[in-house]
């Protein structure tokens, strides 16, 4: 048993180091282009924006408005990250 623990404890340690190398090459990455971070912002605002709109506004049990206005609330709230996921259209052809 000590041997599957062994090994769970070096593929943990391998994760983590992969994971570091990762986020350190992104984070010299942001560090040089000041547009890489600011690319990096918008898509994290946009995946929250739908996140929370799909909890909010489509879950019945935490639903905040009432029936026809929650379907309409949240189509407004998705195609507002739609117009400004294509208004970064250009960013995202950076190659950053």
């Amino acid at each position: 048993m000590s041997g599957r623990i062994e090994r769970f404890l070096d593929l943990n340690h391998m994760a983590s180091e992969a994971v570091k190398a990762f986020l350190g090459e992104r984070v010299s990455r942001a560090k040089k282009d000041q547009r890489y971070l600011a690319l990096f912002v918008v898509e994290l605002f946009l995946a929250l924006l739908l996140v929370g709109a799909i909890y909010f506004y489509l879950d019945p049990t935490v639903n905040l408005v009432p029936f026809p206005y929650n379907y309409a609330a949240f189509a407004f709230l998705f195609l507002a990250a739609m117009w400004i996921y294509r208004y970064t259209k250009g960013f995202r052809k950076l190659k950053l």
